[in-house]
């Protein structure tokens, strides 16, 4: 049985005095005097999660306050104008905003073309949208001042989704501008309280919709097989498996909240479900092409679900949807891949990455130094490279010890060479390294005779540094004379090289002039043989091949078309001899084939024939399935025509008379019946006890057509409220709601017995335990009563000090948890004899078989009693919620799994409460009830959820009970199948076995049926 909780109202104090503090609760500025003796507005200032948006509007509606409310969540602003405490003007950012269209067109105030035409004057004039309606005569003030308030309070609402942000009240108001369309700007005077109302409630369901719908760039799918809902027809049609939940609040004609609100009423029936992984990774795919920024969007929502377990194969699937829309996007998720390929060790996989970084993003020093950091997976070339384009774009932004790192790692690749030295020692020398005397004199010592411009510079730069470490005159002449000699013969080498190409470069000018010609004629030829896909084209082809040929012998050109032109001459000499053997062989072969299978089929058709006549109408049916449609085709119309299919029509519960639609009687289920294949016959099938039943069928059904007849309840009783809780007490039915009445009713007959006022009307339903035909209820608050199967109430135990939130049996007593944490230990007759304390309020209390308790407390601690109230183990902490104490010590979790002294068995998610049966324990999930039996767990499904947990069929049969979200009583065999249905027209609470051997049910609505277990 689930605990009921309940939170302690909400307070908050503010200090009188102190200044503006950022970290804490909300402060109060008292005024101050100003230079010229007039007083200063008080300003308030804080956090949301000190000082909530409820408590703020209240404040300042009390105090009759003008000023500004400015509130920012990240990088969102809002900004509120009050007016002697009410609001005259809210200014929200992109990511709030709502459109006055939206609100105009919702409320049917003006059309579509309405709108269009006002846009149009929009632009020409400059002039708002509101303005442009006015203008028009589409609207006058009193409506545009409604749509404008409306448009204020739906920006209002949302506000109360923030659990954190800051605020500030500043006492000057704001301007609006012409521009404040487009920035979403509303002005019009909204009274607060009506907003605190409307919002807080709409913020305590946001809180429950979005524990079911939480990113709405996912897509919903409608669940096949599943009814169309019987209102919202415009947001079912919008759930096509295409459209995200954001799409679908852009289009919606109502609120985001009453969209969502729809959304979550459809997850909630089960007509609805949301998109799998794999089939949102199949849209985002099929999006690329189509609509780029839906399909990032979807890969976006993929991958922050994913968190920290992404895979680099999806980053990089979202990088190439990327490339269509946002670079910078693109180069994002490459580099969170590469990230995780380094980590995994694959730096091999993580250089492929690097370099498409490198070309997307040219100069980006965090992806060169990324790709030095892989240098041992690239090829020595290209590591010079990165490495010249990192020190150049390191020295741009003068990071030099940055560089100088970099260059000792790079010293194996370059240590032979004196420009690296030089490089090194003129990065050392900037930043005052002693070494740098060494690396220079290095560059001096391996540039001397065939670098003597490296020589130079270092022995200048060393001559700066300490002019003792300068070369003597001659050596650094000789030098001099030796770069220009080095220089002269590079300019005589340079000009004899371009002699050298400007001849070659005429020779191949000529070459290339005729080769040009030739290959353009060559380009004809071939797109001449690939559109000539007849006979005629190819002979066109060859000789456009033999021109070339022809015209330009001494190209390459010329040769190809020589050669090409022989085999396609070849190659249409043997397709004509080809394709005359093979149509004469094709034609043989086709009347043949058609000959023998029309005689094939001819014999089956005589076999199913013979075989009905014999009464094996069975086998006759699987001798006709056995040939396709392809195979009917073949046979003549009139033949097709007089062929008949046997088909078998079932009845659950069997035995039910079935008639032809002029009601000609044609025996009890089952019956057999003869179809022609495009014939459409209707069939009525009645039963005692049952609706009828009309079923349409024709040669095409399957072989056995299987009717399922649905029954109603017995008796039906209705009870003044609805109910909450329910058990059974003897041939009484005790019922418990919120409106603090328990009602007694005659199990036998359904009519009411008694009723009782236990508990306040509005406090959460009383709870009820049974044992031995005894039921103790226990209200929230106030005293217990005791209900005898004879009828008799009594009084129980004394009146709670504090509400209680747990119950159970124990040892001929019972044992109740309180949310102060008290559990206390009652004998029969209602006297004290243990009583334990524990730190949190109680969730769950429950007996073991060794007469000991299990007690578990809302901070998840277990603890464990004996028969006496002592502890027997250490108190244990629980990994999840507990739902349901089994008496041999296990729990069940709220995520389904069963726990048992630090052992887990994972199982299906709850969404009933439990039913306990001998060895077993039955609960209901989302799609279906599972079968607990010790540590064995078996799910079972169903077409609609259960409402509550299933009951055990009487008897032997394994059958199970279950209650349905639509309204409907199924019973289902251990193999599966479905054996009855009752309709009982709202979901059921509860079911019970009465000693009639029938079912009792109570629904939602406040009814109470009576359902006859065996079907007669």
């Amino acid at each position: 049985m689930y605990p009921y909780s309940r939170s302690l109202p909400r307070s908050y104090t503010l200090p009188s005095t102190g200044g503006t503090n950022s970290s804490g609760p909300p402060v109060y500025r008292h005024p101050t005097m100003t230079g010229s003796g007039s007083p200063d507005m008080s300003s308030l200032n804080g956090h949301l999660e000190h000082f909530g948006l409820q408590e703020l509007l209240q404040t300042l509606t009390h105090g009759a306050r003008t000023g500004t409310l400015q509130i920012e969540r990240d990088k969102e602003k809002v900004a509120i104008v009050f007016e002697t405490g009410h609001i005259t003007f809210v200014r929200t950012g992109a990511a709030s905003q709502i459109r006055l269209r939206s609100i105009l067109l919702r409320c049917d105030m003006v059309s579509e073309s309405d709108l269009v035409k006002a846009r149009e004057d929009q632009e020409k004039t400059g002039m708002l949208l509101g303005r442009a309606l006015l203008e028009r005569g589409v609207l006058d003030d009193k409506q545009l001042s409604q749509a404008l308030r409306l448009k204020a309070e739906e920006e209002l609402f949302d506000l109360f989704l923030w659990e954190h942000g800051t605020f500030e009240f500043f006492p000057d108001l704001i301007q609006t501008t012409p521009e404040d369309e487009i920035n979403q700007v509303t002005r019009i005077q909204v009274d607060p309280m009506s907003v605190i109302i409307e919002g807080l409630r709409q913020a305590d369901e946001w809180k429950i919709i979005r524990d079911r719908i939480n990113d709405l760039r996912w897509i919903l799918v409608p669940i096949e097989g599943a009814p169309a809902p019987a209102e919202s027809h415009s947001i079912w049609k919008m759930i096509d498996g295409l459209h995200s939940i954001e799409d679908i609040l852009k289009s919606s004609t109502v609120t985001r909240f009453d969209t969502c609100s729809i959304l979550y009423r459809f997850i909630e029936e089960g007509i609805v479900r949301e998109a799998t992984v794999g089939e949102l990774l199949q849209k985002a795919k099929g999006f690329v092409s189509k609509s780029p920024a839906s399909a990032l969007s979807l890969y976006q929502a993929l991958i922050d679900r994913a968190g920290q377990s992404v895979g680099h194969e999806l980053l990089e699937e979202a990088a190439d949807c990327a490339a269509f829309l946002d670079p910078e996007a693109q180069s994002n998720f490459i580099r969170r891949a590469v990230e995780i390929l380094k980590n995994r060790g694959d730096e091999s996989g993580a250089w492929i990455r690097v370099q498409r970084l490198l070309v997307l993003s040219p100069g980006n020093m965090d992806d060169l130094k990324t790709a030095w950091t892989l240098r041992d997976q690239i090829p020595t070339r290209r590591v010079e490279i990165i490495l010249d384009e990192l020190l150049k774009y390191l020295r741009r932004a003068g990071d030099h010890r940055q560089m100088i790192t970099v260059l000792r790692q790079s010293e194996t690749l370059r240590s032979a060479n004196a420009s690296y030295w030089l490089q090194l020692g003129e990065v050392l020398r900037r930043c005052k390294d002693p070494e740098a005397e060494v690396c220079l004199q290095k560059a001096i010592q391996l540039s001397k005779k065939l670098q003597p411009e490296i020589a130079l510079r270092a022995e200048k730069i060393l001559r700066n540094l300490d002019p003792g470490l300068a070369l003597d005159e001659q050596l650094v002449e000789q030098l001099r004379n030796q770069r220009d000699l080095l220089d002269s013969t590079k300019k005589r080498r340079k000009g004899l090289v371009i002699g050298s190409v400007g001849l070659v470069t005429l020779f191949i000018i000529l070459h290339i002039s005729a080769e040009w010609r030739a290959q353009g004629l060559l380009a004809a030829a071939r797109k001449i043989e690939a559109n000539g896909a007849e006979l005629s084209g190819l002979l066109s082809a060859v000789e456009a091949y033999e021109r070339v040929a022809t015209e330009h012998p001494w190209t390459f050109a010329g040769s190809t078309g020589a050669s090409e032109g022989n085999k396609l001459r070849k190659h249409i000499d043997d397709r004509r001899e080809s394709e005359h053997h093979a149509r004469e062989a094709d034609l043989n072969n086709q009347r043949s084939n058609r000959i023998q299978k029309l005689t094939e089929i001819r014999s089956v058709i005589s076999n199913a024939r013979s075989l009905r006549k014999d009464g094996d109408a069975k086998a006759a049916r699987s001798a006709l399935d056995s040939l396709s449609s392809a195979d009917l085709k073949i046979l003549p119309e009139i033949e097709l025509n007089s062929l008949q299919f046997p088909v078998l029509i079932r009845t659950k519960p069997s035995e039910a008379r079935i008639y032809s639609r002029d009601r000609s009687f044609l025996g009890t289920s089952p019956v057999v019946v003869d179809l022609h294949l495009k014939e459409n016959r209707q069939y009525i099938v009645e039963r005692s006890g049952c609706r009828t039943t009309r079923v349409n069928l024709s040669g095409a059904s399957s072989a056995v057509v299987t009717v399922s007849l649905v029954r109603g309840p017995l008796r039906t009783y209705s009870l003044p409220s609805p109910v909450s809780r329910s058990a059974l007490s003897g041939n009484l039915l005790v019922t418990t709601g919120r409106d603090g009445k328990v009602r007694i009713v005659d199990a036998k007959q359904l009519h009411p017995v008694s009723e009782h006022s236990v508990g306040i009307e509005g406090h959460p339903a009383p709870l009820l335990v049974t044992q031995d035909g005894t039921v103790l209820v226990v209200p929230f608050a106030g005293r217990s009563v005791l209900i005898q199967s004879n009828g008799r109430v009594n009084p129980f135990g004394l009146t709670a000090s504090s509400p209680f939130s747990a119950a159970c049996s124990l040892n001929n007593g019972w044992a109740i948890g309180d949310v102060e944490g008290q559990v206390l230990h009652l004998d029969s007759a209602g006297k004290l004899k243990w009583e334990y304390q524990c730190a949190s309020p109680i969730s769950l209390v429950g007996s073991m078989n060794n007469g000991g308790l299990i007690v578990v407390d809302r901070s998840r601690f277990l603890h464990q009693l004996d028969s006496n109230g002592n502890q027997l183990r250490s108190i244990t902490r629980l990994p999840g919620d507990a739902i349901q104490l089994f008496p041999d010590g296990r729990i069940l979790l709220h995520d389904g799994t069963t726990w048992k002294s630090n052992e887990v068995t994972p199982g299906p998610a709850p969404s009933t409460e439990t039913r306990n049966s001998g060895l077993k324990n039955f609960y209901g999930t989302e799609m279906g009830w599972v079968v607990l039996e010790k540590n064995r767990i078996k799910q079972y499904r169903t077409s609609s959820p259960p409402s509550c947990a299933p009951l055990e069929a009487s008897g032997t049969s394994g059958g199970i009970w279950v209650a349905s979200q639509d309204g409907i009583l199924r019973l289902h065999q251990a193999n599966g199948e479905l054996n009855s249905e009752v309709e009982l027209g709202s979901p059921a609470v509860n079911l019970h076995r009465s000693s009639q051997g029938r079912i009792l049910v109570t629904l939602a609505d406040g009814r109470l049926c009576d359902v006859e277990e065996l079907q007669r």
